[in-house]
């Protein structure tokens, strides 16, 4: 089996989904990612609009980082069935771990994703995401209070009622992030 590389990827997003690069272009904008300038020079100077494949290997780690960049990720992608859906992080109030999964909770609906917690609060992690437990990780958008429980814990109610146990070793990092 090949391994895949970023050239590759690139190549068949290009190539096989958007059929030219203005599609492709496109499509990045409208998803909230930015082009750098070297991505610039990299579509216009595509000899036959589709083969970016002699661009790209000079680019490719730039490039591709700016596209697919972690640190500014709008959209989280979910495997659903034989599509995959993709959920704005905004819209997410809280992810828990379940098993192997992390179960994904939004004013609608809840999704199961094949992921570690680790691995999303990478992901999320220039977001107002917070791990505040091993099995917890909280959209601060959607934290209404802070309550003190019995024998000194502290718990946080989302704005839908759902209380979350604040654990001891992530307590100092939520409580520099909300300043106090």
């Amino acid at each position: 089996m090949e391994k895949l590389n970023q050239k590759t990827i690139v190549q068949f997003i290009v190539n096989e989904i958007f059929k030219d690069t203005e599609a492709l272009k496109s499509w990045i904008i409208n998803h909230g990612y930015q082009i750098s300038n070297s991505s610039v020079s990299l579509f216009n100077n595509s000899s036959n609009g589709y083969d970016l494949s002699s661009q790209i290997d000079s680019q490719e780690t730039q490039t591709t980082k700016t596209i697919f960049n972690n640190n500014s990720i709008q959209k989280l992608p979910i495997k659903l069935g034989n599509k995959i859906l993709f959920i704005n992080i905004n819209l997410i109030k809280y992810i828990e771990a379940s098993g192997y999964y992390a179960e994904i909770h939004t004013n609608k609906k809840e999704y199961l994703l094949r992921e570690s917690l680790s691995n999303l609060i990478v992901k999320l992690s220039n977001t107002g995401f917070i791990r505040i437990h091993r099995s917890t990780l909280i959209n601060l958008e959607y934290m209404q209070e802070l309550v003190h429980s019995n024998y000194n814990e502290i718990d946080v109610k989302m704005i839908d009622g759902k209380l979350f146990r604040i654990s001891k070793s992530y307590k100092k990092e939520l409580f520099v992030k909300l300043g106090l």
